[in-house]
């Protein structure tokens, strides 16, 4: 089982701070831990605060959950062990270790000292790409409405200038035969047209390829362009959909500040269009990835859950951007 493979101390502690009911959260990890060297215990408020003292509250821990550790772990001579220990307050003394002379009735080491371990359960955990961690299903839904904000506002742009709505018209040919005598008004029409057959928003992925979807079109655009080069597509979507020069422009998701380049770009409106570019990119990454998650690792749950929540957060803002930002 992972939680002792990854875990190769005597006695490991693993720390969970519970929002809810502990005694529920006990019983839970207890059926799923059956007949595992594995004691899921709770902890009052006070201890595991200094690393100084954690050898005493280790020690204090076991004596104070004795009945309920041989419940768990029976009494007979165990190799190692694992605790998890179930707490109402975050740790804030995580991966530390001691060694500690175990109390003599402890079936791991009684009477000896051995090598304790503590984690936090929170960075320790690791979950696939399609758990409730990574938010797919809100993601694609903000996704989905993103899009019709932006062919909205796409239509918008043409009707007040024909002129401003064509700068990006070759980028959405893409030297495509197909596409050669398509206008700037009939590929509105085609995005506009795939709107209607989303019927499912949570579940809304894109294909890369898609010629009739704004939103592929957009993620195409950002993949086959390096951090230098994304300026240029974004110059060109910022006139299309008139972003004004002086856009209030959101805080980009942190996925986007790793892979920008540094520049100076006055223009708001095209600045604001590089973020967006990117982190539609990186979005549609996540759900793809997320559709093919058993050909990926696990990642921990704390990584995980920030990354998808700070994407999610990012595409709700400039979701709001895109609709009350006045054209130019």
């Amino acid at each position: 089982m992972t939680i002792l493979e990854n875990h190769e101390a005597d006695i490991s502690v693993l720390w969970h701070a519970v929002g809810g009911s502990r005694t529920e959260c006990q019983d839970q990890l207890l059926e799923l831990t059956c007949g595992l060297p594995i004691a899921v215990l709770l902890v009052g408020p006070t201890g595991f605060v200094t690393p100084n003292a954690l050898i005493d509250d280790i020690c204090g821990l076991l004596d104070d959950n004795r009945v309920a550790c041989l419940s768990m772990l029976g009494d007979e001579p165990l190799e190692r062990c694992v605790l998890i220990v179930l707490s109402r307050v975050p740790l804030t003394i995580a991966d530390v270790s001691s060694p500690a002379i175990i109390p003599d009735w402890f079936p791991v080491g009684g009477g000896e000292v051995h090598n304790v371990r503590i984690y936090d359960a929170l960075l320790e955990a690791r979950v696939g790409l399609l758990a409730p961690e990574a938010h797919v299903s809100e993601i694609s839904w903000q996704l989905a409405s993103i899009e019709g904000a932006l062919v909205r506002r796409y239509r918008l742009s043409y009707e007040h200038s024909k002129v401003s709505a064509a700068t990006l018209l070759e980028d959405l040919r893409n030297d495509r035969s197909a596409d050669k005598n398509t206008g700037v008004a009939e590929f509105i029409e085609k995005f506009e047209r795939n709107q209607l057959t989303i019927r499912q928003p949570n579940a809304y992925r894109p294909s890369l390829s898609a010629t009739d979807s704004l939103l592929a079109q957009i993620w195409r655009l950002a993949q086959d362009s390096s951090s230098e080069s994304l300026r240029k597509p974004a110059k060109r979507l910022a006139v299309a959909l008139e972003f004004p020069e002086d856009l209030d422009v959101p805080d980009p998701p942190l996925t986007v500040v790793l892979r920008r380049s540094p520049f100076t770009e006055p223009h708001r409106g095209i600045v604001f269009a590089q973020h967006l570019m990117a982190a539609i990119r990186d979005s549609c990454q996540l759900t793809t990835a997320a559709a093919h998650s058993d050909q990926y690792p696990s990642y921990p749950v704390a990584l995980l859950n920030s990354v998808s929540t700070d994407l999610l957060r990012y595409l709700q803002t400039a979701q709001d951007r895109v609709e009350s930002t006045q054209s130019l």
